[in-house]
């Protein structure tokens, strides 16, 4: 079974995990039972983890579709951005962070679109491939930056009302 599942598997990871198994059955390290036990283990683990990756994702729907609807949250849904696991933050953070490097990378494109404007070389392959290039960058830009500033103009406004609440600045 394990042998049919490893040879169904393109990811490298998965096949030394489920060869790792196999050897380890096959010597008797571990009997079946403890290996469907453990299985059975990650596999709540993993309903687990979804469960409360869904949930969160169901409260940040939630919470942007009143933000939008209202430009402002009610204390539940204040409650619900404050429980927010700190991997949303964590997230949040890196897409602002993409977004520095994706509007670094497109003034880089422009710059050298321009200096071969000046030459020009507008006809050149290097112009097209930058245009090219320029116009899909612009497009994620256009599409992420304004979902991360709502975003974060949320979080900013939980965190200033959590601070006036506490008394911290």
């Amino acid at each position: 079974m394990l042998e049919n599942e490893k040879a169904a598997t393109k990811d490298v990871a998965i096949q030394a995990i489920l060869q790792k198994s196999i050897d380890d059955l096959s010597n008797g390290i571990i009997s079946i039972t403890d290996y469907l036990k453990g299985l059975n283990t990650e596999l709540d683990d993993i309903d687990s983890k979804l469960d409360k990756f869904q949930s969160g994702f169901n409260d940040i729907v939630d919470i942007v579709n009143e933000y939008n609807l209202y430009g402002k949250l009610n204390q539940d849904s204040l409650q619900k951005l404050l429980r927010l696991d700190p991997q949303y933050l964590a997230c949040l953070e890196k897409l602002g962070n993409q977004l520095k490097v994706a509007e670094e990378n497109q003034k880089q494109f422009l710059a050298r679109m321009l200096e071969l404007k000046k030459s020009g070389e507008t006809d050149s392959e290097e112009y097209a491939d930058l245009s090219h290039k320029s116009k899909g960058l612009q497009d994620i830009i256009d599409k992420w930056r304004p979902i991360y500033l709502e975003r974060m103009e949320m979080v900013k406004s939980v965190q200033m009302k959590k601070r006036k609440r506490t008394g911290k600045k």
